[in-house]
């Protein structure tokens, strides 16, 4: 930190030179002069942060110096040491801007206090400029990505509050935006797939995008006030404040950007609005019109109206789905989970489903498919798509029929999956019905129970359950409880009762019936044996 010293009486000077380490307190002196003509030479020389200056000297004082230095160099810091205890000089010093005024003599660590205060806000205003110039810089080199940033805080945020809405004039002014009107509408041009088709190249999306702009503001005839940007969805927003946009006027835009750039795109307009707080409003109006096209045939250019408003049979009833999935998944029912893919598309297009509704109904169903098929010891990995993330994937997808064809491809490549291991059919209803044996065989247990996880009728299960395993259910069932018996037996402290109420039997004469027959003798006698062993009978 650079002080220069003004003062004309020399002993004075070389004192407060003298005075203090200033190099050991971080500070340097970078010159002496001995009146305000010298000094103001020396500042033009040296660049000195802080000036310590008297007041009264020859040739030109203090105050005038001090003016000066002010007018030419406002970042410089002065400090004014005067022997003249004057109210008046004290006033017209504050006026000027001086930091400190301070009466002669000076205490060395009065005066190490107050440049060492000095240097704090000298550091404080550098941090803050060096900010502002950062900030600034910043703005001017990524100027549409701030624009486009602010622009969709605009669409986004509620701002209805005349402060808010100054203050959101304001910001856009700076950043060269003028919310002037009269009107406000906004146009929403949203390109289908756009993600998912230049997911490849980050270079080429960037581009497109730029002539998109340019044909959008080119067949439009948008005026300098009007704004072109992209919203967090990438679609196209157009902010019209001067012409009225409807569907004749915006049908060439269509043509023109499917006939320039390949694309076909739907374009959805809101409503025009009178104050700059409803473009949210509109905004959202565009979105509601565009999330309406599945369910209007033919159509690429939608106005708004009130019946396309959120409301009823918007639900999907995707539990039921769910459900038959997995009973066609656990029967290696490869055209039964097309089926069922197929209904959850027709049933959005009967009820206008939102779109955004449908991606989440389909992404549960990715999500059920490749859990169920884990469970069923067949790697899901192996399907052609599998190693993409499909939470990602179906989010791109902007249309109702790309997102469809999508899905039933999906579907095709389980069915395949399924026929190729067919072998595996009933694999997953055993495994699960056999765990499910395991882990609750000391309760009661039907039927019933396990075919409602397993969403299958009970006859087919029973069907599967002795093809596989040999056995009746119930068969097998009692001849799990006789063995685990068995192992309780040996455990002498344990009565016979206890044993059986352990096994899932509340009724000790069919236990004991159940345990004969399985076991060839009662569980008596089996314990009886057990003891004859352990005692050394068998030798």
């Amino acid at each position: 930190m650079r002080v220069l010293v003004v003062e004309d009486d020399f002993i004075v000077r070389k004192g407060i030179i003298l005075s203090l380490e200033w190099e050991k307190e971080g500070f340097e002196i970078c010159g002496e002069a001995a009146n305000g003509i010298q000094g103001f030479q020396k500042v033009k020389e040296t660049h000195p942060d802080i000036i310590l200056t008297d007041i009264r000297m020859p040739g030109e004082d203090g105050l005038a110096f001090s003016q000066k230095v002010r007018d030419a160099y406002p970042a410089i810091k002065i400090v004014i040491l005067s022997g003249y205890d004057d109210f008046a000089y004290a006033k017209q010093a504050l006026k000027i801007g001086v930091f400190e005024y301070l009466l002669k003599p000076v205490d060395a660590d009065e005066l190490l206090s107050v440049v060492v205060r000095l240097r704090k806000e000298i550091e404080k205003e550098q941090r803050k400029y060096k900010k502002e110039v950062f900030q600034q810089s910043f703005v001017e080199e990524n100027y549409e990505y701030v624009k486009e940033r602010f622009l969709n805080i605009l669409l986004e945020e509620d701002s209805s509050g005349d402060e808010e809405i100054t203050h959101t004039i304001e910001k856009g002014r700076r950043l060269g935006l003028n919310f002037d009107g009269p009107v406000f509408q906004v146009v929403l041009v949203s390109v289908d797939d756009f993600l998912l088709l230049t997911q490849n190249s980050k270079e080429e999306r960037k581009e497109l995008q730029v002539q998109i702009k340019e044909t959008i503001r080119e067949v439009l005839h948008l005026s300098e006030k009007d704004m072109v940007f992209l919203d967090k969805r990438a679609h196209f927003i157009v902010l019209l404040q001067y012409e009225r946009a409807n569907a004749t006027n915006i049908i060439p835009l269509y043509q023109k950007i499917k006939e320039k750039h390949g694309f076909y795109v739907t374009i959805s307009i809101g409503r025009v609005k009178e104050h700059v707080y409803e473009i949210q409003s509109s905004y959202r109006e565009a979105l509601q019109a565009l999330r309406s096209r599945p369910y209007l045939s033919g159509e690429h250019v939608i106005q708004y109206t009130d019946g396309m408003k959120p409301g009823k049979g918007m639900f999907l009833n995707i539990q039921k789905r769910e459900n038959e999935l997995i009973q066609k998944l656990l029967r290696y029912d490869g055209d039964g989970v097309l089926s069922v893919i197929q209904g959850i598309f027709d049933e959005a297009l009967e009820k206008h489903t939102d779109l955004e509704k449908l991606k989440t109904a389909c992404i549960r169903v990715w999500m059920i498919a490749v859990s169920n098929l884990e469970e069923m010891s067949i790697n899901p990995e192996i399907l052609p798509e599998g190693n993409y993330d499909y939470l990602q994937e179906i989010d791109k997808y902007e249309s109702f029929e790309t997102l469809r064809r999508q899905m039933l491809r999906f579907g095709r490549q389980i069915s395949e999956l399924l026929a190729s291991t067919e072998g595996h059919k009933y694999n997953a209803i055993i495994q699960k019905s056999i765990q499910y044996i395991e882990n609750h065989f000391s309760e009661e247990i039907r039927v019933e129970q396990i075919v409602s996880r397993l969403y299958i009728t009970p006859n087919y299960f029973s069907q599967v359950f002795k093809s596989q395993t040999g056995m009746n259910f119930s068969d097998y069932l009692n001849q799990y409880r006789v063995e685990r018996a068995k192992e309780y037996l040996n455990n002498l402290d344990l009565k016979i009762y206890q044993v059986a109420e352990k096994c899932g039997y509340q009724n000790y004469k069919y236990f004991n019936t159940v345990f004969k027959k399985y076991a060839g003798c009662s569980p008596k006698e089996y314990r009886n044996r057990l003891s004859w062993k352990n005692d050394g009978g068998n030798k």
